[in-house]
């Protein structure tokens, strides 16, 4: 009798899912679910509609209960995968989309998750090569492309970006997103006229559609342009088919809008709306915990006993810092020295840190004292070989940017007895508010800069770690300030390249100018140095007082 009327209000909650009724289909759902618990079509459908409303954790839940009702089915594995990746957890998720390929090896839409798991993961390399092998099979996926342009745009690479959201939206004319992500690559290659024309067939959708909407604010050009944006990006607030990321983008393009036209007030509520709609919590004593081992593990006494590699090599430069210090332009100020290649933030050192844990079986740094010294060589080999495979030619120099470097610069010594450590500083209310005005990515990565108390609490024991390597490390470490590096360019761009024993060369300043760098990834710096961000966080010292209390 209970699975009749189960399967009753299952196929009641079907029909009110398909006329949009989103919540009498979940309470439908539920009611099925009160008569047939290991009614497994349920929890899989009703996790699809907790997704749709954002209730990611109510859907992890039903995932979880259909993949265990049935284990067989990959697409259940792979829509888990998908929630979990949402809730902030790409590991999760990646472990879940590559169960769903074991079951089912063509899976298309588990490739392209993983993709995106592996793009969250900052593996950018490796979700472009799965997004890749996904067009291969069938050039004609519109999702691959876009998602492909993703990961291309967060390398840098912004033409080949464009071309495949341009693709993208031409096998799919209404895929609005790649509207936004054409239109914003053309912006950021230099090309605002482009992009206005990229969103010209699309006039009629402005303030309807919410790409478009957003796509017109990222190109607002005057107060009057910017306020009409601000009108169409508020009437979407709230709407029901604005998805949670999509309303955090709102808010922080609303925040940059309004700090635009020196309405700080305005700017700093819509910043702080945007934060806090970030999924990930930043775990305090997880972070603690982790920088007490390394300060433990890397004290002056063990130092002198730790292995090392035994290659001499000078190519390795890290420049290390939490973000928004500067680290890009100090990259691209070396870039420009024909010695020089600029690699970006590289996923390396973390990768061996990774595989060090296994080796291991231990978190990070336990049991580094053990490592063989074949071990290490082989690490700082298969890295020194990858790099100089993609050096420009003639480098002896290759810089890497990867901000989180700093927790590692122990191992980074014990890989590279004879690299060099760049650490770029700035004032910390405006490196902090930066952080704080910045919608990061990888947001679960860069959870604490999200609420003015922990960025307060990162900064101080970054600061604290980073004062242990200055006193104990044996690698030389110079130490760089923002606000040099933008007043007195021509200066401490000569300091870095001394430091890194290249001789002056005058085009180090030209980095601005397109072509000039040798950058493996292209960044985004089209104009000179600019001190206009120098004291920016006295617009917003009214807001700012548990930031201050905390730094203090």
């Amino acid at each position: 009798m209970n699975n009749t009327q189960a399967a009753e209000c299952k196929t009641r909650a079907d029909a009110f899912a398909e006329q949009g009724e989103t919540e009498l289909a979940i309470q439908a759902y539920r009611q099925a679910l009160d008569l047939k618990d290991d009614y497994f079509e349920v929890h899989a459908n009703l996790g699809n509609l907790l997704v749709d409303v954002d209730r990611i954790d109510a859907a992890i839940s039903h995932y979880h209960k259909a993949a265990q009702l049935r284990p067989d089915i990959a697409e259940l594995h792979d829509n888990l995968g998908n929630a979990l990746r949402i809730s902030g957890d790409p590991y999760a998720a990646l472990a879940a989309h590559d169960r769903a390929l074991q079951l089912k090896p063509g899976l298309t839409e588990a490739h392209i998750n993983r993709g995106n798991a592996l793009n969250d993961l900052g593996r950018q390399d490796e979700a472009v090569e799965e997004f890749t092998r996904v067009l291969k099979t069938d050039p004609t996926v519109p999702e691959a492309h876009f998602n492909l342009a993703a990961a291309l745009s967060f390398q840098g690479e912004k033409n080949a970006a464009l071309e495949h959201y341009r693709e993208a939206l031409r096998l799919k004319p209404d895929f609005m997103a790649a509207v936004l992500g054409a239109t914003e690559m053309l912006d950021r290659l230099g090309q605002p006229e482009s992009a206005r024309k990229q969103l010209q067939p699309f006039a009629d959708r402005r303030s309807k559609d919410v790409f478009i909407t957003i796509a017109h604010a990222g190109l607002a050009a005057g107060d009057d342009e910017r306020r009409e944006s601000i009108t169409d990006l508020e009437s979407l607030l709230g709407g029901k088919k604005v998805s949670r990321n999509i309303t955090r983008k709102i808010y922080f393009m609303l925040g940059t809008l309004y700090d635009a036209m020196q309405s700080y007030d305005g700017a700093f509520e819509n910043y702080r709306q945007g934060n806090g709609l970030v999924r990930e919590e930043f775990d305090r004593a997880g972070r603690l915990q982790n920088i007490d081992r390394l300060i433990d593990a890397f004290n002056p006494e063990s130092f002198r006993s730790l292995p090392r590699a035994a290659n001499t090599s000078e190519l390795p430069v890290f420049i290390v810092g939490l973000p928004r210090a500067g680290k890009t332009l100090a990259e691209e100020m070396l870039a420009s020295h024909p010695r020089v290649t600029g690699a970006g933030e590289l996923a390396d050192v973390t990768n061996i840190m990774r595989a060090i844990e296994a080796d291991t079986g231990m978190d990070f740094p336990l049991g580094i004292d053990k490592l063989p010294v074949g071990k290490l060589d082989e690490y700082a080999n298969e890295y020194l070989e990858r790099r100089k495979a993609g050096a420009f030619q003639g480098a002896t120099r290759i810089v890497d940017t990867m901000p989180g470097n700093f927790q590692y610069l122990g191992l980074i010594m014990m890989l590279f007895p004879h690299a060099h450590i760049i650490h770029c500083r700035r004032n910390p209310l405006d490196q902090c508010l930066e952080c704080y005005f910045k919608n990061f990515f990888r947001a679960s990565e860069y959870a604490y800069t999200s609420n003015l108390d922990d960025l307060a609490f990162m900064y101080s024991h970054y600061s604290r770690l980073m004062r242990h390597w200055k006193e104990t490390l044996a690698l030389p470490l110079l130490e760089v300030r923002y606000e040099a590096l933008v007043q007195q360019p021509e200066a401490t761009c000569r300091e870095l390249l001394d430091f890194v024993g290249l001789a002056w060369d005058p085009r180090c300043l030209d980095f601005h100018q397109l072509g000039k760098s040798q950058l493996m990834k292209a960044r985004e710096i089209h104009e000179p140095v600019h001190t206009r961000f120098i004291g920016r966080w006295k617009n917003y010292e009214r807001h700012l007082q548990p930031l201050i209390d905390g730094l203090t």
